[in-house]
């Protein structure tokens, strides 16, 4: 199963996005989407998600942007788990471009050494305060630097994550705990013994995605030039 995050924002590139790669992946997918409510504290279990077989989106009762990325990734892996028990999940944010083929082999890599959550993953030995993106942010207190905890993150464009691994998320995740969905899911899985694995499978060079090494591109260059403006 692959789940795609994506926004009302980003509705007009839906279509390309499901034609260029999404369906040619022939996996089943779902596409995520908040209706723009404002996050609560409610546990997972009364938060209001609907899905719709033809579009295949899946609507969360919580904020639509940055602020409520924890949120629809938390309820959109628990409303996977219970909708469809996919033996894994691939999470995938729709600013990226996939080859389909290439991913396959990234599934096949992660499947075939038992592993439970895997991508680019990253380390940090020591805490570290993060400023990324927080002028996305639209709530004032999500505006503050915030401390990061030492732990392997995955970064949270493109990961892997098994059945066991959604089981642990969609019992566990606190949507509240932690404003960066990639941390907030890696700090859940690792209180239950489950730590990244590294299997680099996005790049944010266009050459080396062209290459056919890397399953995925993600132009981050432009990205990041775009937050420090």
């Amino acid at each position: 199963m692959i789940m795609l995050l994506s926004c009302e924002a980003n509705r007009w590139k839906l279509g390309r996005i499901v034609e260029g790669w999404l369906a040619p992946c022939k996996i089943p997918y779902v596409i995520v989407i908040g209706n723009g409510l404002q996050h609560h504290d409610a546990a997972l279990a009364d938060v209001k998600c609907t899905f719709d077989e033809e579009s295949r989106e899946l609507r969360i009762d919580c904020d639509d942007g940055y602020d409520g990325l924890s949120y629809k990734v938390a309820y959109g892996i628990r409303e996977i788990t219970a909708r469809f028990s996919p033996n894994y999940l691939i999470k995938v944010d729709d600013d990226f471009i996939v080859n389909p083929d290439s991913l396959q082999r990234f599934i096949e890599v992660c499947r075939g050494a038992n592993l439970d959550y895997c991508g680019n993953a990253c380390v940090r030995s020591l805490p570290k305060y993060s400023v990324y993106s927080l002028d996305k942010f639209r709530w004032p207190e999500n505006r503050s630097p915030f401390l990061l905890p030492p732990n392997s993150t995955c970064r949270g464009g493109l990961y892997f994550l098994s059945a066991a691994a959604m089981k642990v998320i969609s019992s566990h995740m606190n949507p509240a705990l932690c404003r960066y969905e990639d941390v907030n899911l890696s700090l859940t899985l690792e209180s239950h013994k489950i730590l990244a694995t590294n299997v680099p499978v996005f790049t944010d060079h266009i050459q080396e995605f062209l290459s056919g090494k890397f399953a995925a591109f993600h132009d981050d260059q432009r990205i990041h030039s775009q937050n420090k403006r």
